[in-house]
């Protein structure tokens, strides 16, 4: 399973590696047989990196469910799995805090409801974060700080989001 998040991330010239980042303009992704590329600017030059898309089957979606050790949803396990395979690719330092942003859908979390047949997209973002050296232990932490994250929303937070 660390093999999907490392295909993720690529090590440049020595340097810690990193995510693509950037907004719509400044990326540009061109298509190479089994990964597209993507590249964006960085200072001076021109950052490219091999960003591939998987498919997780239901048998590995049940073998990370059952690495957490606790109840847990598909999305939070995808979720924790990534953050801390990420985080071991690209932290050293061990007292590090790493975090994980994700989006939570907000329709069943505030007052008053969206109207009766609401079709829109309703999120907000959500953060986790952890130490870097608790991260490193069990699958069952992360997804409990993920779960920690969404709880934390609820409607006087998506209110405050919106203001």
């Amino acid at each position: 399973m660390h093999s999907i998040c490392s295909e993720l991330t690529e090590k440049r010239a020595g340097n810690a590696r990193r995510d693509v980042i950037g907004t719509p303009e400044s990326i540009t992704l061109r298509s190479r047989r089994c990964c597209d590329i993507a590249e964006r600017k960085e200072g001076n030059g021109l950052v490219r990196q091999c960003i591939k898309a998987r498919t997780l089957s239901p048998e590995m979606i049940t073998t990370l469910k059952n690495k957490a050790m606790i109840k847990c949803s598909t999305f939070e396990a995808i979720v924790a799995h990534l953050w801390k395979s990420r985080t071991r690719a690209v932290f050293e330092d061990p007292c590090g805090v790493s975090s994980v942003l994700f989006v939570v859908d907000i329709k069943s979390k505030i007052t008053p409801p969206l109207p009766h047949g609401f079709v829109g997209i309703a999120v907000v973002t959500a953060c986790a974060s952890a130490k870097v050296v608790d991260l490193k232990e069990s699958l069952g932490f992360c997804v409990e700080k993920v779960k920690e994250a969404i709880e934390m929303v609820i409607d006087k937070y998506v209110k405050s989001v919106v203001d």
